[in-house]
């Protein structure tokens, strides 16, 4: 859910401040998405947005184009169903001109491959990860690739970067989490002992050979001598 800062922008003068206390009001903390959004009571966002209804792109569109003295612009049109984009206005209106202004902001967010989505990947493709095809306790492992996982980076569009949140991430990051965490516990007694055994021979008797050198025992021999 990406929403501006309703207040900064009621607070310009020069480009949204007219918004505030017009009939465009509410759409000064609306999102990027095309469709409006119902937030839970209990979703634990804070009291100015648990409950709410965040307007979408639709909603202000047609709000937007429904000010007395404005029509439809209809070279701006988003890719929402229905279009839906800034208005023309007819009349020195400056709540028109605020809310065209404040669409700008929409269009540059819904127009191109702006944001960075990324996906883990095997042979140039991705993966699916989860607990049947891919990680996961159980799984196949098969998104590893020697030992280790592959990502790709690619630039999105804001709809793709939504779904890739909501679904492939969430779904994606949990099992790769979950897998590690049932590798960690399977393999905790290997690890301890094996690790034990390592470090006393690399290490402390190594460290105690130097240490058993440094008294003055060869002070004697070398008398004797």
């Amino acid at each position: 859910m990406l929403l501006p800062d309703a207040q900064k922008l009621a607070d310009d003068p020069t480009k949204y401040g007219a918004l505030a206390g017009s009939a465009l009001d509410a759409y000064l903390l609306s999102g990027g998405s095309c469709a409006s959004l119902a937030i839970a009571s209990d979703a634990g966002f804070g009291a100015n947005l648990d409950g709410e209804t965040i307007e979408g792109v639709s909603n202000f569109g047609s709000a937007l184009r429904g000010l007395t003295g404005s029509v439809p612009d209809a070279g701006s049109d988003t890719t929402c169903t229905p279009a839906t984009g800034k208005a023309t206005c007819t009349t020195a209106d400056p709540v028109c001109e605020a809310g065209n202004n404040l669409m700008d902001l929409k269009l540059k967010l819904r127009d191109g491959n702006i944001f960075k989505c990324w996906e883990f990947t095997k042979n140039n493709a991705m993966c699916n990860v989860n607990t049947q095809n891919g990680m996961g306790p159980g799984g196949s492992n098969g998104c590893l690739v020697n030992g280790a996982m592959e990502t790709r980076q690619y630039d999105c569009n804001i709809d793709d970067f939504s779904q890739m949140v909501s679904g492939y991430y969430a779904s994606a990051l949990q099992t790769a989490f979950q897998d590690l965490d049932a590798k960690t516990a399977s393999l905790m007694d290997d690890i301890s002992a094996d690790l034990k055994v390592l470090v006393n021979d690399k290490v402390i008797r190594k460290i105690t050979n130097v240490a058993n050198g440094l008294t003055c025992g060869f002070l004697g021999d070398a008398y004797q001598g």
